[in-house]
């Protein structure tokens, strides 16, 4: 599961700003109205600004990552901790 589904709260559903139907993201088109979801969601990513389809993993236009990090430092310590962590194994500093 990417860093979007997760923003976008994948399995739980998002409404079309088209006609207000509800849309699971693992559809590709609106069971309401029939238009792709590529069309009606987009982002901009943050390097570039190039408007994105909202699925997307990386940037078309400039190859930026829009996946969140495997890993990353705590930030009191610098332990490397895994994304899915939810406090350092080192110093216990948890993360939010």
């Amino acid at each position: 599961m990417g860093f979007l589904d997760v923003l976008l709260g994948r399995g739980q559903g998002i409404r079309c700003p088209k006609c207000n139907s509800r849309i699971a993201l693992e559809l590709d088109k609106c069971p309401g109205c029939g238009e792709e979801l590529d069309k009606l969601f987009v982002i901009k990513c943050p390097s570039c600004g190039e408007r994105q389809p909202v699925k997307s993993r990386i940037c078309a236009k400039c190859g930026h990552s829009f996946e969140p990090p495997v890993e990353y430092r705590c930030p009191r310590c610098g332990f490397k901790a895994g994304y899915t962590m939810t406090q350092c194994p080192s110093c216990g500093t948890r993360f939010m």
